[in-house]
């Protein structure tokens, strides 16, 4: 016997399949959907009409719908007790402003409004994160590590090793002279690792007398790499003023070290003042990453930081800081809270403390150089006045105490 096949329409999603006359649903329909779990699509079709006709005659009755439409009175039916059911709903208050509602947490004003809040904070958190971003490039651009070497297979290596050892800095390579010089004199190199090399168009000693001579990079530490350690090369390369010599092939790890241990001595070597250590209390996660790179991008400095004001009082009580700057706008203990905590202590009395502040409010403002702070700068972005404020407070508190 024949198995019997028709075209029929799935009332669930609509397509058109071939079936035997007991299937309802397509087969895709029946593999995600259990049996009775789907509205029949002509059901829907009719109360959308049934709605669309009411909204058009106000006054109609159900036989005057059931006359025009064609409607059965058991769709009617279903209409009639589902708007009796919401119209005896139980209604409850907005979780926002209190307005009474049927369903949801809060009404339409109230969410639409939650909606464009948590859109234009999508929006700020984006821009700190780009800012953020901005500013470690800056970062990173002024740590340079140039590599300069006629042969780019080595080259390459060396780059590599670098960029792998060192995240900080950046790795600039080079394999002549006036491309060398070129991103010497637009970036602040902080080290130039030149291989001694002799050939056609390239010559190691010639461009390091050229950096030398220079006065736009005269000072920048200088390491030599070479294939064949000669006396002559290595007496040459130190009279000009080069700090180590490596032999290559080298090893990543010994170039690493031998690489960090320049950059100690040229970090001990600049620094003839004291090391400030600062406070930053800041319950915004974002800004206080902002704070923090700004403050140790201009000062030499420890930097702790705290994300509210419990623990800031903690570092505070097992540290000698200098100077504490905490946030205003913090929501569980604001800066003034936290001013008061450190005035009450006999040994944080002298601390000199500066506030930060997003908020134009003159009340505010008003109370902030009323009290006993060093005085406030904007947030998070410091500016230059602000910059100006904490070099004066730093050096203000090598004598608090």
């Amino acid at each position: 016997m024949a198995l019997t096949v028709e075209r029929k329409v799935c009332p669930r999603c609509g397509r058109t399949f071939s079936g035997r006359p007991s299937d309802r649903l397509c087969g895709i329909c029946s593999a995600v959907a259990p049996a009775g779990a789907y509205q029949d699509r002509s059901e829907i079709n009719q109360r959308n009409a049934v709605r669309d006709y009411v909204r058009a005659h106000p006054g109609a009755t159900d036989s005057e719908i059931i006359n025009n439409l064609g409607i059965s009175k058991k769709t009617i039916r279903d209409m009639s007790k589902a708007a009796q059911t919401f119209k005896n709903g139980v209604y409850h208050p907005c979780g926002r402003c209190g307005k009474k509602i049927l369903n949801g947490i809060y009404c339409p004003d109230c969410l639409a409004t939650l909606r464009n809040e948590a859109k234009l904070q999508g929006e700020r958190n984006d821009y700190k994160k780009r800012i953020i971003q901005e500013e470690a490039a800056a970062v990173k651009s002024d740590n340079v590590i140039l590599i300069v070497d006629a042969d780019d297979l080595n080259l390459n290596m060396t780059k590599h090793i670098l960029e792998m050892g060192m995240p900080t800095f950046k790795i600039s390579a080079a394999n002549n002279q006036i491309k060398a010089m070129n991103i010497m004199h637009g970036l602040k190199t902080r080290l130039l690792l030149l291989d001694d090399a002799v050939s056609n168009n390239y010559e190691g000693m010639s461009i390091l007398r050229s950096v030398r001579e220079d006065n736009l990079c005269k000072n920048v530490k200088v390491m030599m790499t070479t294939v064949q350690a000669k006396k002559e090369n290595i007496s040459r390369g130190i009279l000009l003023g080069a700090l180590d010599y490596i032999n290559k092939p080298f090893d990543p790890k010994n170039l690493i070290e031998r690489v960090n241990k320049v950059l100690l001595a040229e970090a001990i070597e600049f620094t003839s003042r004291t090391i400030f250590k600062i406070l930053i209390i800041d319950d915004d996660i974002a800004d206080l990453e902002l704070e923090k790179n700004t403050v140790s991008k201009n000062f030499s400095c420890e930097i702790l930081t705290a994300s509210n004001g419990v623990e800031g009082l903690w570092i505070l009580q097992d540290n000698d800081v200098d100077l504490v700057l905490v946030s205003l706008d913090m929501s569980f203990m604001d800066g003034l809270k936290i001013l008061a905590f450190i005035r009450k202590d006999p040994k944080l009395r002298g601390m000199p403390v500066i506030i930060m502040t997003n908020s134009n409010d003159p009340t505010i403002i008003h109370s902030v150089t009323n009290s006993s702070v060093r005085g406030y700068i904007r947030k998070p972005i410091l500016d230059n006045d602000g910059l100006l404020l904490i070099k004066n407070a730093l050096n203000e508190g090598k004598y608090w105490r």
